[in-house]
């Protein structure tokens, strides 16, 4: 069954940290980029490509992606760098994800509509449900 995506899912900030991932970003941007109003980049002092990389999608995409540098290599400052420049922007709601991070077809609105549909709402949360890791064999316990 098809999600029909809420109106709100312009109002979504995906916020994304990244460390020298290059081009095996950019399947994960692409995925991302189609269900949220923007995406905010912040680097954790890539060493390789990654900057090229990101601004060559910056100019892909105009108005769609922005990129901050975070020199400081601390994923928990990056990603609150993040959060508060999405808010400063007017954002109502925010997305992290890891620079590795798929977001699966339709993910964002399915999380939305949860949520709109949700009876307590004080009370929600959403944890990702899926783990796939290609050094592992495991199967996720969820």
């Amino acid at each position: 069954m098809k999600s029909k995506a809420p109106a709100e899912i312009k109002h979504v900030c995906a916020v994304v940290v990244t460390y020298n991932i290059g081009e095996a970003f950019i399947p994960n941007f692409e995925a991302v980029r189609q269900q949220v109003g923007h995406v905010v980049v912040v680097d954790n002092g890539s060493t390789d490509d990654t900057l090229s990389v990101l601004k060559d999608l910056s100019d892909t995409y105009p108005g769609t992606l922005e990129i901050i540098h975070n020199d400081e290599n601390n994923l928990a400052k990056a990603q609150n760098v993040g959060i508060d420049h999405a808010r400063n922007l007017g954002f109502g709601w925010v997305l992290l994800l890891d620079h590795d991070s798929l977001a699966t077809k339709d993910m964002v609105a399915t999380m939305l509509n949860a949520y709109n549909h949700s009876l307590n709402r004080q009370r929600i949360g959403i944890v990702a449900p899926y783990l796939d890791d290609a050094n592992t064999c495991k199967k996720p316990r969820y």
